[in-house]
């Protein structure tokens, strides 16, 4: 390994280390932390690629594909900007020459994000099922389920999932088994756009899906577990995320101190719905549950007036904040890891 890339890996440590401790801690990635990290980074890689320019098709490649995907896991507001810039920050502190072939695989570093999703999936759904038990509640909220809505968002993601996997099998299938992570996230997009988006759940649309896996799989000999990356397990693992987040989505609050609201956090359906008849300015009245709907400075204000108001409240409910960061630096270890032992 080169001096230039021992170097980058060396800021990309104390990127990862200071990124997840002000996440954790204080719930935010400061932009100076991201600026700081990028203009020392690029210093370094313009020094890097004038000694080893072989390593820059790799570099350049896997930055302006990671950027696209974290720019449009931005848009579907699945986390933060501060975790898209943490990325790109990354990526340029990762050397070239520990990235996978650009000429074989058409996103190298996508496995970080996939690892990354992997690790906060299970650490909501262990949290979610330790406030479960600690609240007494072992049957895990299942009682309320709706299960007419999990089977029709099962059957739109079956569905969608079942013909995007044949379509690239039938017309894309060299590049299937060395872009498995990259298939595995569009995957992964695909059903979180069917749960969290109603317009995806069109049963025309629906049809034309499954028509057109029953035509190319038809026209091509191709049945489900042969031939294609089409299997079972992904039957199950739709299943298992749907089921997993209603578990999630239980036990995804928090009460806390009125006083103790701060810009960014992000109010529940149920608290917001308690400043409907107040008189309070700048109150605010509608909330996504996500980071679209995070409070303002002014609107922070107007909730601290509401609190001292005849129909204040002492305590009021946030929607917990996931400290992406933390995911995204383990998502980035795991993979350096496995580039390392040469997976």
């Amino acid at each position: 390994m080169t001096a230039y890339a021992i170097i980058l890996l060396v800021m990309l440590a104390a990127l990862c280390a200071i990124s997840t401790y002000s996440d954790f801690v204080n719930g935010i990635i400061p932009n100076i932390i991201i600026v700081i990290s990028i203009v020392l980074g690029s210093v370094v890689d313009i020094i890097y690629f004038i000694n080893y320019p072989q390593y820059f098709s790799n570099f350049i490649f896997k930055l302006m594909t990671m950027t696209i995907i974290s720019i449009i896991l931005y848009a579907y507001h699945i986390w933060a900007a501060g975790d898209s810039k943490l990325l790109i920050a990354i990526m340029i502190m990762i050397p070239g020459e520990v990235v996978y072939d650009c000429k074989k695989i058409l996103a190298p570093t996508v496995s970080i994000i996939v690892i990354s999703f992997a690790i906060a999936f299970v650490y909501i759904v262990a949290v979610s099922i330790a406030a479960a038990i600690r609240d007494h509640h072992l049957d895990l909220g299942i009682k309320g389920f709706n299960i007419k809505i999990a089977i029709k968002q099962y059957v739109f993601c079956v569905s969608y999932v079942t013909m995007f996997d044949i379509v690239i099998a039938c017309f894309a299938s060299k590049y299937y088994s060395s872009n498995l992570y990259l298939i595995w996230l569009i995957k992964l997009i695909i059903v979180i756009s069917v749960i969290n988006y109603s317009k995806t759940q069109n049963v025309i649309a629906c049809i034309m899906a499954i028509a057109i896996t029953i035509f190319l799989g038809a026209e091509h000999h191709m049945i489900i577990g042969k031939m294609t990356g089409i299997n079972y397990k992904w039957l199950i693992l739709v299943l298992a995320i749907i089921f997993l987040r209603m578990i999630a989505e239980r036990y995804n609050y928090q009460t806390i101190k009125t006083e103790n609201i701060k810009k960014g956090d992000v109010l529940s359906a149920h608290t917001v719905l308690l400043f409907e008849n107040s008189k309070i300015v700048g109150l605010p009245h509608s909330t996504t549950e996500d980071i679209r709907s995070r409070v303002s400075e002014n609107e922070v204000e107007s909730i601290l007036r509401w609190r001292t108001s005849s129909k204040g409240r002492d305590e009021l409910t946030i929607v917990k904040k996931i400290p992406f960061a933390v995911f995204i630096s383990l998502g980035t270890i795991v993979y350096l890891g496995m580039r390392f032992i040469n997976i």
